[in-house]
């Protein structure tokens, strides 16, 4: 959802307003947040192993 509101910003007028697209971004942001602590351990032992 989140996605396809961002591919539709690219589309010249049809997209949604600017607040939908700030609140889009700003939902991408929190998701990175969050799984970032988890990722960055994961991401970690995995070049440890190579």
């Amino acid at each position: 959802m989140i996605l396809r509101m961002l591919r539709s910003t690219t589309e010249s007028g049809t997209g949604p307003s600017p607040l939908a697209r700030l609140l889009a971004l700003l939902c991408l942001i929190g998701m990175l947040g969050i799984t970032a602590p988890v990722l960055i351990p994961m991401l970690r032992w995995v070049f440890d192993l190579l």
